[in-house]
């Protein structure tokens, strides 16, 4: 069991709301994310650089979020894509 599937796990049981947001980075769709855990009934919110964020914005409204994943994965950029004011240091 992988980092991701540890922290959903818990979350879960302790009666949190977890989505997973894989980032579309190429052509194609990422299907495995999707196929991993919509099964499980964890809501899945593709993110895509550059794309409009109204339906994650609606997910995350009202609510303490958490972003979570290994180094490099764009948690950084997503955090300024929906704060501008937040100015996180990014890789890119």
């Amino acid at each position: 069991m992988g980092m991701i599937d540890r922290i959903l796990n818990r979350r879960v049981r302790r009666g949190h709301r977890p989505a997973a947001l894989p980032d579309q980075v190429g052509p194609g769709h990422p299907t495995e994310i999707i196929a991993a855990y919509e099964p499980l009934g964890v809501p899945i919110v593709v993110t895509r650089i550059g794309q409009e964020l109204s339906e994650l914005r609606s997910y995350l409204d009202g609510h303490v979020s958490v972003l979570v994943g290994h180094s490099g994965v764009g948690k950084s950029t997503l955090v300024n894509a929906l704060i501008p004011s937040a100015h996180r240091a990014t890789g890119s």
